[in-house]
């Protein structure tokens, strides 16, 4: 089940206009949520459908987007107020992720800024997957390495702008035996998956490569920081090869232990997994 609405110009649609400058160039960005599902469980908590646990680290980061791309200062607040109506258009209830796109809106041909611009809002709700580490631990994931690396751009790293490009011809690449890509720097710097990032079990301590080049700072990346489960550091690929164990996340799928990058295997029994999986407990019981 999913269903698509867009807000342009302060109207619910059911599209964007052809002219829109997230269609014409990328100029926007998005978030992709995890939402509370409304169950007698979470009805008795409390919750109300579209609840969104994790709002704080999605709504900084879409504040630094904004920020990034030079929008118009009151932008956070109409998606907020977006988000607001949203309950009066459609019953929350029966999804459980959503994805907001946020375009610079309608302007004239060519990059110029427009002079007033006015934002657009998108939001695709949808069903969540299954959380991975309930699916696939003890199993894992294979994973390999990509040849499409990462273009530095430290205007850019760590937001979640419209422009996937790279992602797109990497996912594009993968072998039929992977699930999941490491994605390199210029530099030849290990910096995340094509679509989460990455985790390195290294003498006792969980680590992440920095994102100040390039590469998304994710959501669960940030809390898993904050819960001072994880510390940032260089990585390079053959301190990757060398880990004691790997780990993925995105804020869908949680936290996914990885089985195998191309010709190495990793025991997903390994001590360093008991503090993974208590986080995955965590994250699931905030749904």
């Amino acid at each position: 089940m999913s269903r698509v609405l867009c807000r342009v110009a302060g109207q619910w649609v059911d599209h964007w206009p052809a002219t829109d400058r997230g269609l014409q160039y990328g100029d926007g960005l998005f978030e992709t949520m995890r939402l509370v599902r409304v169950s007698d469980a979470s009805r008795k908590a409390g919750r109300s459908g579209g609840d969104v646990p994790l709002w704080q680290f999605h709504a900084e980061r879409l504040q630094q987007g904004l920020n990034a791309l030079l929008f118009p200062a009151d932008s956070f607040a109409v998606i907020c107020d977006a988000m607001g109506e949203l309950a009066d258009e459609v019953d929350l209830s029966a999804y459980s992720a959503a994805k907001l796109l946020v375009s610079r809106g309608v302007g004239q041909r060519g990059y110029g800024l427009p002079d007033h611009p006015e934002i657009n809002i998108q939001i695709q709700l949808m069903d969540a997957p299954p959380w991975s580490w309930s699916q696939l631990h003890p199993g894992g994931v294979c994973i390999g390495v990509s040849a499409v690396r990462l273009g530095a751009q430290p205007r850019l790293a760590g937001i979640k702008h419209l422009n996937r490009l790279e992602q797109v011809l990497a996912r594009a690449e993968f072998e039929p035996d992977w699930q999941e890509a490491v994605m390199l720097d210029t530099a030849g710097n290990v910096t995340e998956g094509c679509y989460s990032n990455l985790y390195i079990a290294h003498k006792g301590q969980w680590l992440t490569p920095i994102i100040d080049q390039c590469g998304v700072n994710g959501v669960i990346r940030r809390w898993l920081i904050a819960e001072g489960q994880v510390k940032e550091a260089q990585i390079s690929l053959a301190q990757l090869e060398q880990a004691d164990a790997i780990a993925l996340s995105n804020s869908l799928t949680g936290i996914v232990p990885v089985k195998q990058l191309q010709q190495r295997l990793f025991d997903t029994s390994h001590s360093m997994w008991q503090p993974m999986k208590r986080m995955q407990q965590r994250l699931e019981s905030l749904f």
